[in-house]
């Protein structure tokens, strides 16, 4: 998120950006919506140098269908996966994806 004059403040403030953020990497497409936006927590690492200037907010976004694109396709892919098929690429993760399949999903969903 960046900084700036706001015209919402609190928790409408951080929706608006997560979904700016969200929708610089993919558009929804057909009758794909969100649906809905659930706060989990806070990711802080400082094992890292990015890390030790940022922290993480983790939400859930769920979504009425599939029907997500990826914006910019030359520089990366996509695909569903399932959260038990998470393992196969935990290896290649950033620290804050690690975190999270290691402190929330693991622990929330028991795979």
């Amino acid at each position: 998120m960046n900084p700036g004059k706001a015209e919402v403040s609190g928790q409408e403030y951080l929706i608006n950006q997560l979904q700016r953020e969200l929708f610089e990497e993919v558009r929804l497409s057909g009758s794909c919506q969100v649906d809905d936006i659930d706060f989990i927590g806070f990711i802080n690492d400082d094992t890292i140098p990015v890390g030790k200037v940022h922290v993480g907010l983790l939400y859930n976004i769920y979504v009425s269908n599939k029907g997500v694109v990826i914006n910019e396709p030359e520089k990366m892919t996509a695909e569903w996966v399932d959260k038990s098929g998470l393992e196969a690429f935990y290896e290649r993760m950033e620290t804050w994806s690690r975190i999270i399949i290691d402190r929330y999903i693991r622990k929330r969903f028991e795979y």
